[in-house]
């Protein structure tokens, strides 16, 4: 099954799904993509077999609300880290706009030396925690769009709404915008509020819901005969009247759960993966 909940602050993301996991008694875990322990918000959730095809969902465009302060700096890039006052000028709202206008055109990001990217098979920030001296590649990104919704100049933060490729550090960009003020900045919220077209709106903390695959996945689905089916369940192709498909799902008729991925090719589809005890119940309603 696939879930949404709405992770609160100051927690790990892993522990707490883990946790959510053993009250909910699911056997596996996974998650479209981990929040930092500072920021809030949505998290889809998979569990048992359904967290085999939890790779169609990572990379899904997400929106985030966030507060950066400027004149501030920390080694995360967030108010998490050890955060010291600088002394730079104040950030002006006509400097912060001309900055966004650098940072919508931005394809290419330096991510944090605090993050989850892999170094030679190991987490960049547990190497960052015990001042080993890493070398990060910048990666590519979009940002689809960025609005400001707030800017103080006396208490010098901003708020803003950013819609950024998967992947993307909001860090990073609160980083990139300071710099382009000729300031330094850090993160003190941050709020995930959607992930393509799954929203977060009114679930509040810790709360979680059911997601249906077909409003989860930009990904064409198809129902089969018990033909087929049979099949499909010995791991056979199956002939299919649709264009080639690099990724494609076959369902069950009634609750839309996923019996098998795959991909179509000249009219056939070929499984990639399959799951037989949801073939064999579904084979069993329909006798």
């Amino acid at each position: 099954m696939f879930y949404k909940i709405n992770k609160p602050t100051n927690v790990f993301c892993n522990k707490y799904i883990r946790s959510w996991a053993k009250e909910n008694n699911a056997e596996k875990i996974g998650q479209s993509g981990t929040l930092d322990p500072l920021a809030s918000g949505l998290v889809i959730m998979a569990t048992n077999s359904d967290t085999k095809i939890l790779q169609y969902v990572k990379n899904q465009p997400k929106v985030y609300l966030a507060k950066m302060e400027f004149n501030l700096f920390s080694n995360t890039l967030d108010s998490d880290g050890e955060v010291k006052k600088l002394n730079y000028k104040k950030v002006t709202l006509q400097k912060l706009e001309k900055a966004i206008v650098k940072i919508k055109k931005q394809t290419y990001q330096m991510p944090p030396q605090f993050s989850s990217k892999k170094v030679k098979g190991k987490k960049a920030l547990d190497l960052a925690y015990k001042n080993i001296a890493i070398k990060l590649k910048k990666q590519k990104i979009k940002i689809f769009s960025f609005e400001l919704l707030e800017f103080n100049f006396e208490k010098q933060y901003a708020v803003f709404e950013v819609s950024v490729s998967s992947g993307t550090y909001i860090r990073s960009i609160a980083k990139d915008l300071a710099k382009y003020c000729n300031s330094s900045a850090i993160l003190t919220s941050l709020k995930r509020k959607s992930i393509d077209n799954i929203f977060l709106n009114d679930l509040k903390e810790n709360e979680f819901e059911k997601l249906n695959i077909k409003n989860l996945f930009n990904i064409k689905m198809h129902s089969l005969s018990i033909e087929d089916l049979n099949k499909l369940k010995n791991g056979q192709r199956v002939f299919l009247n649709y264009l080639n498909e690099k990724v494609f799902f076959i369902v069950d008729k009634n609750s839309a759960k996923v019996l098998a991925t795959g991909k179509i090719k000249n009219k056939y589809f070929y499984p990639k993966n399959v799951f037989v005890e949801r073939i064999k119940n579904e084979l069993q309603r329909q006798v």
